[in-house]
């Protein structure tokens, strides 16, 4: 009998961020030690709107409640560039857990795991002042209200002050903690500045680093001949890239560690501090290394010297042939898809990324949330999706009847709660404005870039699913309606096909949905090729014909689902949900063999032919507007046709 055990919850920004990566390695770390259960909440950045809806990612922490966790592991480091103490303070409070602590940052009566880097930054300068000749420094900073960015930038003036450099002396730029807002800040001074003479530049963390190395080879100095650059946190990549990194270790991982082991006390009863400190270090690499090093000029014994890369040639191969796993997983799931046919793909390709259990949960009814939120009120009914558990060869069977449960009781249903045992990861499954549900895994050891994709084409094929389902079931409700109501006045007497009437009236409802649900497409704006001359030379039978031949080959290309009408003579339009330009030349192709076909079948003395202009919905500069997207088709037709009849002369 599984037997419950002690479960932290743990809120991180993403997954791909290295620095969560070495937190996570620490926590992780002491829960198993611990004999403890640990959940990794993704929840992006609160009060930060980056990628258009990356808010969504918030709604995942709704599943911190005090019946699913023991207590909580809340990394400030990753949430207070946009948010000042104070808030992020109380949003932590406001979570009814019992154990709480804290990485990164000091936040008022939550204990708090800090690393003190005031010796390391005066150790670094010392370096660069001492053995290195440095002489004239530009500080790569952070704009920021968060406090500990606040605490770098005057630790670091500190530490020149102490040997005698002037604040005024020292030219400060300011990006946004990553690689491509150093970059655009550095080449703004140099274009405004005609000039760049610098010997120095410490950054305040080492995508800003890297971002500083390219930038100097990119208008020819050598790094660390020319200038020296420094970094902060040693991430990973600092000892592995071209220019091996020198940096501020906050041994990220052990604080991390000691997180886990703060809430892990609490919930045994010890007593903890509020605040524990753990001292940073200088690590030196050759980024630095203008003057060989000799540490006879310097007392700071607590220097390391490191230049050995961290992973292996044989690791690097493995990570690249899993992002190809993983981006081919991608495209070929990219299609208009069923519920069943989505539990399928998941059960028979999921295991092959390293996948250990899961648990994919679905809301009943998807919920719309447009605007940023801080919370997430989650509903009281839910089923799931898909689970399997690979140590138990338990697999949820796509012809099972759903499981249906209450996500505000538990995290998932009971019968699949021994699948969250040891390392899962927890991330909000959404596309645009709607959330559909979230997601349960036990990560293996694959790269987490790998895992972040998977996460994201998932909730992508959800939200293809429900949305597709949408569109199908309106579209149905309405052809039911137009079959019942007004049957003859929708269809082409000539053809059989719909009309112009139908076309217009079903393609803006359609439209409305596709708006409704962020769904893309095509309209198709088609004309036959040299209809009045065959009207003129073979009679109008004959024109008919071809016009009733014509119609039935499109309807033959595209789905059932799609909305084919002939709106004037030798005119017809149609929509595609789902359809790709790519994919609309492959059924183009198929069109012009099968009229090619006809043409020699029926042996007739004219040749059947039509031209096509398709244009994507929404359109840049006209959104999901039916008639302003079939005149920006007919545009396209009418160069097609322009084409043609220069190819023929």
């Amino acid at each position: 009998m599984w037997e419950k055990r002690k479960r932290i919850a743990v809120m991180v920004d993403y997954l791909t961020s290295e620095y969560t990566e070495e937190l996570l390695d620490g926590i992780s770390r002491c829960c198993k030690e611990n004999n403890v259960d640990l959940l990794n909440l993704v929840c992006g950045e609160l009060k930060y709107n980056r990628n258009g809806t990356s808010y969504q990612y918030v709604a995942i922490t709704s599943l911190i409640r005090k019946n699913s966790v023991d207590g909580i592991v809340f990394t400030s480091g990753t949430q207070m560039h946009n948010v000042t103490s104070d808030f992020f303070t109380e949003y932590a409070k406001n979570f009814n857990v019992p154990y709480i602590s804290n990485v990164s940052t000091v936040l008022p009566g939550i204990p708090s795991i800090i690393s003190d880097s005031s010796k390391a930054f005066s150790d670094l300068l010392d370096y660069l002042i001492q053995n290195q000749k440095c002489k004239k420094i530009l500080l790569m900073g952070v704009k920021s209200i968060s406090s500990e960015v606040e605490e770098r930038t005057r630790l670091f003036f500190d530490a020149i002050e102490k040997h005698g450099i002037a604040k005024d002396s020292v030219t400060v730029l300011k990006g946004k903690f990553d690689y491509p807002s150093a970059k655009e800040q550095l080449k703004n001074y140099y274009q405004e500045n005609n000039s760049f003479d610098f010997d120095t530049i410490v950054s305040l963390n080492d995508d800003m680093a890297f971002a500083c190395i390219d930038f100097c080879r990119e208008i020819g100095l050598k790094v660390p001949e020319d200038v020296i650059v420094s970094g902060f946190d040693d991430l990973p990549r600092s000892s592995f890239s071209n220019l091996p990194l020198t940096t501020i270790s906050q041994r990220i991982s052990e604080q991390g560690y000691q997180a886990a082991q703060c809430v892990i006390d609490q919930i045994n009863g010890i007593k903890v501090p509020l605040v524990q400190k753990i001292q940073a270090s200088v690590v030196l690499r050759a980024s630095t290394e203008r003057i060989k090093y000799d540490e006879s000029l310097s007392n700071q014994s607590e220097l390391i010297y490191k230049d050995s890369s961290k992973y292996s040639v044989y690791e690097w191969f493995i990570k690249r042939n899993q992002l190809f796993d993983a981006t081919k997983f991608y495209t070929e799931s990219s299609q208009n898809i069923n519920l069943a046919q989505l539990k399928k793909i998941l059960i028979r390709d999921l295991p092959k990324f390293d996948v250990n259990s899961l648990c994919i949960v679905v809301y009943d009814n998807p919920i719309e949330k447009q605007k940023p939120f801080d919370t997430f009120e989650l509903p009281e009914k839910a089923s799931v999706l898909a689970a399997y558990n690979k140590a138990s060869d338990y697999v949820l069977d796509i012809y099972d009847d759903a499981v249906v449960f209450n996500p505000q009781i538990e995290i998932i249903p009971k019968q699949f709660d021994y699948f969250i045992k040891g390392d899962m990861v927890c991330v909000s499954l959404f596309k645009g404005t709607v959330q559909y549900g979230y997601m349960v895994f036990n990560k293996g050891n694959t790269d987490m870039t790998v895992y972040d994709i998977l996460t994201r084409t998932i909730s992508s094929l959800i939200g293809s699913v429900f949305s597709y389902k949408i569109v199908l079931d309106e579209q149905e409700k309405l052809r039911d309606r137009w079959i019942k109501t007004d049957i003859m006045a929708s269809t082409d007497q000539l053809t059989g096909i719909k009309n112009r009437r139908y076309f217009f009236d079903i393609g803006k409802t359609t439209m409305t949905f596709a708006e409704t649900v962020a769904q893309e497409g095509l309209v198709i704006f088609c004309d036959m090729d040299g209809l009045r001359k065959i009207n003129d030379t073979y009679g109008h039978d004959a024109g008919d014909n071809a016009i009733i031949s014509e119609a039935k080959i499109l309807v033959k290309n595209f789905r059932t689902s799609d909305v084919v009408a002939r709106i004037a003579g030798d005119e017809f339009a149609i929509i595609c949900h789902g359809i790709t330009l790519k994919d609309f030349d492959r059924i183009k192709t198929n069109i012009e063999k099968d009229c090619e076909k006809w043409t020699e079948e029926n042996n007739s003395p004219f040749k059947l032919s039509i031209t096509m202009g398709a244009v994507k919905y929404p359109s840049e500069t006209v959104g999901y507007d039916l008639d302003k997207l079939l005149s920006l088709a007919d545009k396209t037709l009418y160069e097609l046709k322009r084409i043609k009849k220069k190819q023929s002369l």
